[in-house]
């Protein structure tokens, strides 16, 4: 059961710094981070892909995180959790577009996370840890929101 609450706890973790939903990634080149954990009860993907403003900031960031579990009762529990979460942090400072589902023993939560139209400012200032994934402007980095992802067990390209 500890790890459950870890898994979950590195998911909450997360969804600060990553986003759900989809957008066109076409005209943006791309850095990709991947993060896997797994314990007996359940297995956890993300794969972060990061869309470039230029070579030294995120325009976005693509989540997709895949929660494959047996147990129902914790899949349901962490879906309504997950949206709450997106849901409170998008009205709190905006630019989340996330969608989370359960399909048998798996759910995906997909989210995409406009930093252009979030309120980074307010953001770090609320959560200040988080000023590592910004820069002196606020403007969310390559840099920083991979150093995160690595801090949490990713491996990135």
């Amino acid at each position: 059961m500890k790890k459950l609450a870890y898994g979950f706890l590195v998911l909450l973790c997360v969804v600060f710094i990553t986003g759900c939903g989809s957008d066109d990634s076409s005209s943006y080149k791309t850095e990709k981070c991947t993060n896997k954990m797994s314990t007996n009860d359940m297995e956890y993907t993300a794969d972060y892909e990061l869309r470039l403003k230029d070579d030294t900031h995120v325009k976005s960031v693509k989540t997709t995180e895949t929660i494959k579990s047996s147990n129902s009762d914790y899949l349901d529990t962490t879906k309504k959790s997950i949206e709450d979460l997106y849901d409170n942090v998008n009205k709190k400072y905006g630019g989340y577009s996330c969608s989370v589902k359960i399909s048998g023993d798996t759910l995906t939560s997909e989210c995409v996370i406009d930093y252009d139209k979030m309120d980074l400012k307010q953001y770090i200032q609320d959560n200040p840890t988080a000023k590592v994934i910004v820069d002196d402007d606020y403007k969310a980095t390559v840099e920083g929101l991979k150093t995160t992802y690595k801090a949490l067990g990713a491996k990135c390209d």
